[in-house]
């Protein structure tokens, strides 16, 4: 009986699917980082584009 709702990963050994499982976690923790990141990022250009102060070009 299948374990996983994917067919493919009923097909790895028991220690690939695990790597399998365990890469996608880190893949979405770093894909949650990365957003977090780049709204910051966006934050801090839109308050350095409304302050003419800094002597930086946005």
């Amino acid at each position: 009986m299948p374990t996983s709702k994917t067919p493919a990963l009923d097909k790895l050994t028991p220690e690939k699917r695990k790597k399998v499982l365990d890469l996608a976690a880190k893949m979405t923790v770093l894909n949650h980082i990365k957003k977090l990141v780049d709204d910051m990022r966006a934050e801090a250009m839109n308050s350095n584009s409304s302050s003419s102060d800094t002597g930086k070009e946005p």
